[in-house]
């Protein structure tokens, strides 16, 4: 096969669109994923008010419920106070 150097960049053109469209794709992804897991903790918060009431005397379904609904959160570290400005001398 002889390719020319049209040909050549041709391929090299349509390679490079291939490439940022799939860069472009992760990115809308990876932004959905905070959205939806809002929506998700939304929901969970939702049922759990509705299964907190219809089966509060059933401790064996509520007890499976607070299970199967926990979600585990990073650890936050603790902030620590700013430190204070020094004093400017005294004349």
């Amino acid at each position: 096969m002889n390719f020319t150097n049209e040909d050549d960049r041709k391929a090299i053109d349509a390679a490079e669109d291939a490439v940022e469209s799939d860069d472009n794709e992760g990115v809308a992804s990876t932004a959905a994923v905070g959205r939806l897991i809002r929506d998700g903790m939304k929901e969970v918060n939702y049922l759990d008010a509705i299964l907190h009431n219809k089966y509060a005397r059933n401790p064996d379904k509520l007890r499976a419920w607070q299970s199967a609904s926990h979600i585990e959160r990073a650890p936050q570290r603790e902030k620590k106070p700013a430190p204070m400005p020094p004093k400017p001398p005294t004349p």
